[in-house]
């Protein structure tokens, strides 16, 4: 912006004097120019038809994504013990090996509690007994666990005593011997009714616990509270609503309670984001080949991958995001070409979606407050051309941003309130008012020194990322970490910054007549463009995902980026198509994309790799092969990829 225009309104003489007066004049004109750039285009350009090449590629692509999500996900039915011993009050376990045994671990599979305490102890005679193990620590629930006996531990007898609590779960026990054998199972003497289900599943006994066959990371309290909604239990987890775990509940009511059944529903909304991503590209760019551009790089980044393979909310208000905005999208573009009735029920679709993200995670909210940034501009503009359809539309928008979501979330709380025994409508809002309460107050208290804490402004360069799982047996690593491709969370940050700079260029948004004198008089407002127009929206739905969290007091992590990701791709997918001239650089950029996927993939995956990770330098030559190899197409089929990729189709 030139500087003799701040000179017309400021005055620099030992300080700053406003004029009001052009204060007031400068205000209107932002405001006018804001209006223009948010108002729907008079006449929106349809997207290109689908052709069967184009929803062969897209099948493609989600076939190789299905295949990626689900191999190595967690094993289901037939893995993982499913009979439990769920002792009454005071009563234990006492075994007989039949002889003097060297006993040197015990496995178990642990139940629902994770600090429920235990002892252990041990005798030769029956007579002289010898406690060999006090449980000091909770163990990861629905996951194998271990206790190591100290050195020349012998035994003809062994007794497991809960400390006289309720709730104590064991799914299965199994010892082994001075070699790691596994010994054959003891005879039960005492235990109560359910006790020989310690020993009915030992087929099942693994050498190592792995993610594989249990819990880890947050799943300890979103697949407890699941598990607890299903059978009406007081539920373990209640800091965030109760939707994201009925998701994964329904995972557990079809599948059984396995790690395959709980990250299931997780991976299915992992994969639906991506025809999600397509059709929102394609609406707004027009072209089949740039929503698959879109859908490669957001299908290919590490965050959506990881995040959606384990058994935690985050995943569900993401889909519902970015559902918000594109049916938000699809009623703001199409608004002026549409009837009523067509232009309500996106309306509707678009609160239903906001109802159902904020009823996952309280992070929705972020993501609703842009929708009426980007509505209101519209509707002012409806008002002006027809009184009438703007009061049709605001009880619309009641029905659909109010009543609807409003509906949805305290639905949702039905299994919440059963869990927590309330009788009636009464009861149970006032349940539901009372946890809103609590949860408001623990995010607002909550103090913590996690390790892989991070800050907002950390989150886009991938400073800190958060490592969920980590295990070394038998000289193999297994990782499973959450952060980000650095080829789109980093390119996202210079394209951001682009994009702001485009949007408040002078050029684009004023051009002066003849005085210089009567500034405000003087300005015009351009007509809104596609461009402005899709850049406005995209740069909305990207800061009202990201920008809230630097004003959360509370600790965060960098799995919170994960819902501004979708808008980082589309931003990106927007700079390439209007500002990269050269395919090779496009193509080329898709390829390292995948490429650094496939060199990151094991530790994304949990896919063991050697503790010295030599196999680190194949994983790279093979992504240093996919980019060469997009690098030599483009090459050779310039003129047709050009073709392919600026929408002539």
């Amino acid at each position: 912006m030139p500087p003799e225009y701040f000179w017309r309104h400021f005055n620099f003489n030992g300080g700053v004097f406003l004029n009001i007066h052009k204060l007031k004049e400068k205000i209107i004109v932002y405001v006018k120019v804001l209006l223009a750039h948010m108002a729907p285009i008079s006449n929106p350009m349809p997207p290109t038809r689908m052709k069967k090449s184009d929803w062969g590629l897209f099948l493609v692509l989600m076939a190789v994504l299905s295949v990626l999500a689900f191999t190595n996900l967690g094993f289901g039915r037939g893995h993982v013990p499913t009979s439990a011993w769920r002792p009454p009050l005071m009563e234990f376990v006492l075994l007989d090996f039949g002889e003097v045994t060297e006993i040197t671990s015990m496995q178990f599979y642990n139940g629902h509690p994770d600090n429920l305490p235990f002892m252990i102890s041990i005798s030769e005679n029956h007579f002289s007994w010898m406690t060999v193990y006090t449980s000091s620590s909770g163990y990861t629930p629905f996951q194998w666990g271990n206790v190591y006996f100290p050195d020349g531990t012998f035994a003809k007898y062994l007794e497991i005593r809960p400390f006289g609590v309720e709730g104590f779960e064991f799914y299965e026990v199994a010892f082994r011997g001075a070699n790691g054998e596994l010994l054959p199972p003891p005879t039960l003497i005492r235990g109560g009714e359910t006790a020989y289900r310690l020993f009915d599943e030992q087929h099942l006994v693994p050498e190592n616990s792995s993610f594989k066959l249990g819990i880890y990371f947050d799943e300890t309290h979103h697949v407890r509270t699941a598990y607890d909604y299903l059978h009406g239990r007081r539920p373990t987890e209640w800091t965030h609503p109760p939707l994201g775990k009925v998701f994964i509940a329904l995972g557990i009511k079809l599948f059984g309670m396995n790690p395959f059944a709980w990250r299931l529903p997780g991976v299915m909304f992992g994969l639906a984001m991506i025809p999600l991503i397509y059709a929102f590209a394609r609406q707004i760019f027009k072209s089949n080949n740039w929503a698959l551009f879109a859908a490669i790089i957001f299908g290919f980044d590490f965050m959506r991958f990881t995040q959606t393979r384990i058994g935690t909310i985050d995943t569900f208000v993401t889909l519902f995001a970015i559902a918000m905005y594109f049916f938000m999208y699809l009623y703001i573009s199409g608004e002026k070409a549409r009837n009523f009735i067509r232009s309500a029920g996106l309306l509707l679709l678009c609160g239903a979606s906001m109802g159902f993200a904020i009823a996952s995670k309280w992070q929705g909210i972020y993501a609703a407050v842009g929708l009426p940034i980007l509505f209101f501009p519209v509707w002012y503009e409806i008002f002006k051309a027809d009184t009438r359809k703007a009061i049709k539309t605001v009880g619309v928008c009641v029905v659909a941003f109010i009543i609807m979501p409003l509906t949805i979330y305290v639905l949702s709380y039905i299994p919440f309130v059963k869990g927590m025994g309330g009788e009636g409508i009464a009861d149970g809002l006032r349940i539901i008012w009372e946890n809103q309460v609590a949860m408001l107050s623990f995010h607002g208290n909550v103090v913590s020194d996690h390790p892989y804490g991070s800050q907002w402004w950390s989150w886009p360069i991938t400073l800190i990322p958060f490592v969920y799982y980590a295990q070394i047996a038998d000289g193999m690593m297994v990782r499973i970490v959450a952060t980000g491709n650095p080829a789109i969370w980093w390119v996202g940050i210079p394209v951001a910054v682009f994009v702001i700079f485009r949007l408040i260029k002078p050029c684009g948004f004023f051009r002066k007549k003849n005085s210089e004198k009567n500034y405000s008089s003087e300005i015009i407002v351009k007509p809104t463009t596609s461009r402005d127009y899709t850049l406005t929206f995209l740069l909305v739905g990207y800061a009202m995902q990201f920008l809230p969290w630097i004003f959360v007091s509370r600790e965060t992590y960098i799995y919170h980026y994960f819902t501004s990701v979708p808008f980082v791709v589309l931003l990106i997918t927007w700079f390439f198509k209007n500002h990269v001239k050269h395919l090779w650089v496009t193509v080329g950029y898709a390829a390292v994309v995948i490429g650094l996927f496939v060199v990151f993939y094991p530790g994304l995956s949990g896919t063991p790799v050697a503790v010295d990770d030599t196999i680190t330098w194949f994983r790279f030559a093979l992504g240093i092969v996919i980019i060469s190899l997009g690098a030599r197409g483009i090459f050779r089929n310039g003129r047709k990829d050009a073709a392919f990729f600026n929408g002539k189709e």
